[in-house]
Order: C-alpha cells, then sequence, then structure tokens
C-alpha cells in the first residue's frame, strides 16, 4: 500500500461526509445554522505558536499525545487532575515536563489563550471547562479514538466549546456549531509494516474501568481455545488499566497505548472487543477481527462499514473467519481512502494539523463563538467532582456502603455509570 505524505494532502469530501455538514474555510463565517466542518487548506509542519496553550492531560496516553503538539508552543503549561491519577503526572515526570494541578485559582489561567483536552466528559475536566469559559478561554476537545461513543450519556465532546475530530468517519454520529478536520498526533507514529514470518495472533485484553470485568477472562479463553486449535502463535496484550484475572493464562504481556505498536508488528492478526486498536492495526497493514461473543452495545465496530474490520460473534464464527483470513494476503490495497476518512492524515502530521487549528481559531476570536456547549451549573458540576472521583472510590472499597451507594443511584432515576 502506498500512501502519499504530503502536507497538502486532503480527504474526498463524498466519503461519510453528511450533507448536513458544512465544509468551510478559515476566512470563512460561520454558517446561520448546522454544523461547520474547517478542513485545513494548507499546512506549515514548523509552525511555531505564540498563543500560550493549557493542555488538560487525564491520563499517559494524553500526556504522550500532547508533547508532539507541545513542541509547536514554546508558551505552554500542562494541567493535570487534582481529584485522580491516572498516570498522567507520572508520565510528565518521566519526560522531564513541568506541570500544574489543576484548582480554581491556578495563575496560569491568566496567561492562557485557548485550552485543548483529551476528553471532556469527566466531572473534573467539566469544572476545568466551567473555569475557563469564566476567563472568556475556548475549551477544545481532540477526539480520542476512532471509535468514540458520541451518543447519550455522558455525552462526549459535547462540553466544550469546539472539537478537533480524528477524520470525517467520526460525522456519522458526532456533529457541532464548530469542528477542525485534524487527525489526532496520538497516531502519527504508526506505519505499515511487513508482516511476520509466521503467523501470530495478538488477542487485545482492554477490559478498562470495570466494563466488562464479569466476562473479560472467558472472552479471553474463548480467543485462545480458537487460536490453538488452528495452531496458532499467540500472544494476550493486556491494557495498563485492564483489571481481568489472567492468572495461569500463558502468552501475557503488559502494554500501554504506544507499547502496543510493537506488539503488532510482531502480529498478522489482531483479534479485539471495543477498542481503538482494531483501526490502528488496520492502519499498520494488519487483518483485524472484532470479537463480539457477549454483545456488548458498540456501534462503530459491530457497524463498521470502512471495509477495514471483520466481525465475529460466536466461537465457530471466530474460527472460519480466523482460518480464512490466514489463507489469505493482507487485503489493504485499495483502502487508502477508507483510512483517510478513519485518520484524516496518516502522513504523520496530524500534530502540525492541530497546531494549526489552535492558531486559526485564536485569530477568529469572537467571529467564531460557539453556543452549543452542554453545561451543568458550577456547584452541581463541583459536588460531583466530589462524588464520583472522591468519594466513590473510597465508598467502593468498602462492600456494606457500596451496595448503600448503588440501591440510592437505583432510587434517583436509575442506576447508570457515570
Amino acid at each position: 500500500m502506498t500512501i502519499e505524505s504530503s502536507a497538502e494532502q486532503t480527504t474526498s469530501p463524498h466519503l461519510f461526509m453528511p450533507d448536513s455538514v458544512k465544509k468551510i474555510g478559515q476566512h470563512d463565517p460561520l454558517p446561520d445554522t448546522g454544523s461547520a466542518l474547517v478542513e485545513l487548506d494548507s499546512l506549515d509542519v514548523a509552525l511555531t505558536l505564540d498563543e500560550h496553550v493549557l493542555f488538560f492531560a487525564t491520563d499517559d496516553t494524553h500526556v504522550n499525545t500532547m508533547l508532539r503538539i507541545a513542541n509547536h508552543c514554546p508558551s505552554h503549561t500542562f494541567v493535570v487532575h487534582a481529584t485522580l491519577d491516572l498516570h498522567a503526572r507520572s508520565a510528565l515526570d518521566e519526560a522531564g515536563v513541568d506541570y500544574v494541578i489543576h484548582t480554581a485559582d491556578m495563575v496560569e489561567f491568566a496567561h492562557a489563550d485557548i485550552a485543548l483536552m483529551g476528553n471532556d466528559v469527566g466531572w473534573e475536566e467539566r469544572l476545568f471547562i466551567l473555569r475557563c469559559r469564566e476567563k472568556a478561554i475556548p475549551t477544545v476537545s481532540l477526539q480520542e479514538a476512532t471509535n468514540v461513543d458520541f451518543d447519550g450519556w455522558p455525552w462526549r465532546m459535547q462540553w466544550v466549546d469546539v472539537t478537533f475530530i480524528q477524520g470525517v468517519y467520526a460525522l456519522k454520529r458526532h456533529s457541532r456549531q464548530l469542528m477542525f478536520l485534524t487527525g489526532n498526533p496520538r497516531f502519527d507514529d504508526i506505519q505499515l509494516n511487513p508482516l511476520p514470518e509466521e503467523p501470530r495472533v495478538l488477542i487485545n485484553c482492554n477490559f478498562t474501568f470495570g466494563i466488562g470485568v464479569d466476562w473479560g477472562r472467558a472472552w479471553v479463553e474463548q480467543v485462545i481455545v480458537v487460536a490453538k486449535s488452528l495452531g496458532l502463535e499467540y500472544a494476550v496484550t493486556v491494557h495498563p488499566r485492564d483489571e481481568t484475572d489472567l492468572s495461569g493464562i500463558e502468552h501475557v504481556l503488559p502494554s500501554n497505548a504506544f507499547k502496543v505498536h510493537e506488539q503488532l508488528a510482531e502480529s498478522s492478526v489482531l483479534i479485539s472487543r471495543d477498542s481503538s486498536l482494531p483501526y490502528e492495526a488496520a492502519m499498520m497493514g494488519r487483518n483485524v477481527i472484532y470479537y463480539n461473543s457477549f454483545n456488548e452495545p458498540e456501534y462503530w465496530l459491530n457497524n463498521d462499514d470502512t471495509g477495514l474490520i471483520q466481525q465475529c460473534y460466536t466461537p465457530e464464527d471466530l474460527k472460519q473467519v480466523l482460518s480464512d483470513t490466514l489463507q489469505s494476503a493482507i487485503r489493504v490495497e485499495g483502502k487508502e481512502q477508507a483510512l483517510s476518512a478513519v485518520f484524516t492524515g496518516v502522513d504523520g502530521l496530524n500534530h502540525a494539523r492541530v497546531a494549526q487549528a489552535i492558531k486559526i481559531l485564536c485569530q477568529r476570536g469572537n467571529d467564531w463563538k460557539t453556543s452549543d456547549a452542554r453545561a451543568h451549573g458550577y456547584f452541581h458540576t463541583w459536588l460531583q467532582m466530589h462524588l464520583q472521583n472522591v468519594w466513590r472510590p473510597r465508598i467502593r472499597q468498602i462492600a456494606p456502603l457500596r451496595w448503600i451507594w448503588k440501591c440510592g443511584k437505583w432510587l434517583v432515576g436509575g442506576y447508570r455509570r457515570t
């Protein structure tokens, strides 16, 4: 597969582009109604920003992504959670980068021109957005994965003022008053890789934040049984925040969002549940199988129409598809357009696209002021942040209190994960 590495590369406006979204240039006014998408006309890969950027990094993945953008921003500040530890601080410490802890009165607000976030759904993230809004600092959310669940609670990428989307494919489910087509620098280092000499299956164990804890091990074991029945070598890559009990299972590899690409390079097929990794694997030229034997309600992978993902729902289907896949060539030729629709830039220059979008947005100022962001009241957001991030983890450690907490949530409008 040949992918051009031109800074002028653009995506076909006809692939996955809804009629309801109007494409505008960086000098055009916002339309009176509907959604506007800014697609960059040109790209300055050596752009240096004068604006001071606040990078709100929720976790280590966000840190690694934002560090690429920070190279364009001599004036910037990394901001981390005050109430949660999702490894952002340790990642910044390891990189030798200073940071501040989020507070209402941090002086960095006074110097900021714009704030960039990796997601906007956490309660502390929403409180940060409210504090920025009080100080007229525009907030932006970068689409952190291909298969973001945009619909329904917790309303992802609907709390910030503007969104930077990964590709036009996201427009099937995401619509805001103002969006920029930037791609995500998280994927800038991913390249097409030659296949290993012998077929090897990589199993993606990605049951994070308590999701699928009741069936995570069973899912992994089902895939291993199929791989063994076909005489295939396999390895299980485990997300750093996965808590599945894999004791006694062989070939388990610890991982993170960047190390996993090295593991993919040594594999020919990825088998995964709900994750962004299937699309990253396709970008590397790997066959991808989405195995959903427990009927998880994941929209993007269940309904993929890019031609990059194969779906299976039973062990028997998985065995047949995996067998057929190994007997055929890796079919990536002709899929450049689909990959471009998913990732925007497959040229390693998304960091420059984000920097240019930041500059344009700051230059337009109130000309492009949006009004469609969601928001709770300040006290409600502050209270929920403490309940969910501080008190809930403590209560969950005490069985009787955990039961009372769940009952209380049932009584107040029905249980939902927040």
